[in-house]
């Protein structure tokens, strides 16, 4: 079942991964929006439950995520206070070529526990990278250690 917040999540994954790409080419590169409309998004999802209260939770979630790079900050305010969305673009890929979009979404899950849905897309090119799904095992590795 497809969900708003899953909506949202493909058309910001797209506008993030192509700008990224607009970067690396250099500056007034309008190729990089026309190339993206023909490359596949390799996204990957993990659920993860966490041992842990939800405050401790984000702190971990939020630390491991300042490593990785620097956070986009949300459209709009989460309107519930037991859950909170990360998202950081890192580099992925052949020399970390290519750029990787995380997301991150913590919900409260009890007490003494707190659900984590880990999320990465990256475009893919000729070459199969696989950047998406070595974001996500490397990153749930982390999380879970």
């Amino acid at each position: 079942m497809t969900t708003a917040d899953d909506r949202d999540d493909e058309v910001l994954e797209h506008e993030v991964l192509t700008e990224a790409l607009g970067a690396l080419a250099g500056p007034g590169s309008r190729g990089a929006r026309f190339a993206a409309r023909f490359l596949h998004k390799d996204v990957r999802e993990v659920e993860l439950r966490l041992p842990l209260p939800f405050e401790h939770a984000l702190a971990l979630v939020g630390a491991l995520l300042d490593r990785e790079g620097p956070e986009l900050h949300p459209r709009r305010p989460e309107p519930d206070p037991d859950r909170r969305t990360f998202r950081v673009l890192t580099r992925g890929g052949v020399g970390g070529m290519n750029p990787v979009l995380v997301t991150v979404r913590a919900v409260r899950g009890g007490s003494d526990a707190t659900e984590v849905r880990l999320r990465c897309a990256a475009f893919e090119g000729l070459f199969k990278q696989r950047s998406a799904q070595k974001a996500v095992d490397r990153l749930a590795g982390l999380l879970t250690a």
